[in-house]
């Protein structure tokens, strides 16, 4: 099928003022990709606290994962938003280890403690803990036990050290933007109605 168009001067100027009425969608257009961007934000970090994503907001670390989650605008001409962790947030390394999987190695001290019982996952940190020692079980893993208040000798296992742990992808932000579509969707065309009624 082939289509011609004649411009005729009447069609030029058509041309024209539709042109300068989508310049001004622009704006529009750039409020309700904000809208939406920061409301799929905001849905995924409920999701985080809500323990969603196989995250427990209980460790520390994954706390402040939470208070990372941002939508915000690369740009407003073209109009293109994000959900993510920024880079330059404490959290961005934490959050790509959870979302793609890798290694983790100790970065200050020797070896990683990776916390056993109820009380380490509480803390942040052995040193925390006071009467904490040393020892080694029958296959080889270095633990840091203490001496337990129920008596008769019995220890209780609160820490065990690794050189390095392997992470899993968890891919918790991919999940989240999924979930949050929907809803991101709705805001986007809520606001652009709302906006462009005010034209």
């Amino acid at each position: 099928m082939i289509v011609s168009l004649e411009l005729t001067p009447e069609s030029k100027l058509a041309i024209q003022r539709a042109a300068d009425r989508a310049e001004d969608f622009r704006p529009a257009v750039a409020k309700a990709v904000h809208a939406a961007v920061v409301g799929g934000a905001d849905r995924i970090v409920v999701e985080l606290l809500r323990g969603r994503y196989g995250l427990t907001m209980r460790h520390p670390g994954q706390g402040g994962l939470a208070g990372s989650v941002f939508g915000w605008m690369l740009s407003d001409d073209p109009p293109v938003g994000a959900v993510g962790v920024p880079s330059n947030t404490p959290a961005a390394r934490y959050a790509g280890m959870l979302e793609r999987g890798g290694m983790i190695r100790p970065r200050t001290a020797r070896m990683l403690a990776i916390p056993l019982s109820g009380e380490a996952k509480r803390m942040t940190s052995p040193r925390q803990m006071e009467g904490l020692f040393l020892l080694r079980s029958r296959a080889g893993n270095l633990l840091l036990a203490r001496r337990s208040e129920r008596g008769g000798g019995r220890l209780d296992l609160h820490w065990v050290l690794k050189d390095q742990v392997r992470i899993e992808p968890r891919h918790w932000l991919s999940r989240g933007a999924e979930d949050a579509a929907d809803e991101m969707a709705e805001t986007f065309a809520d606001v652009l109605g709302e906006e462009l009624k005010g034209e």
